[in-house]
């Protein structure tokens, strides 16, 4: 949420637009393919915690939160988190899973 923030308040409404077109462009690929262009190139899918697939709902709320709670420190912090074994904290908060699909 402070990255919106900061960029409402430093970056102006063209940041917002750009944010909101690349949300829609992801959103569109993974309602075709099922996953994001990185994951499917790195043969890995987010899942709930059931095995389900994320819905297209889901998706956007994941999205909404990797880009809330991540900035350059925010990704140091959950890098942190991976290397130690854990799941990123906006994965777990929100009950997702991340696992290689090879």
């Amino acid at each position: 949420m402070l990255y919106v923030l900061y960029v409402l308040v430093f970056g102006g409404t063209r940041y917002i637009v750009v944010f909101l077109v690349f949300l829609a462009l992801k959103s569109a690929f993974y309602t075709l393919y099922g996953n994001s262009p990185g994951k499917l190139l790195c043969g890995l899918r987010v899942l709930k915690q059931d095995g389900q697939p994320l819905t297209l709902g889901d998706y956007l709320e994941r999205e909404f939160a990797v880009g809330c709670a991540c900035g350059l420190v925010g990704w140091i912090g959950e890098i942190s988190r991976l290397n130690e074994g854990k799941q990123t904290s906006y994965d777990e908060k929100y009950g997702w899973r991340v696992e290689t699909s090879r």
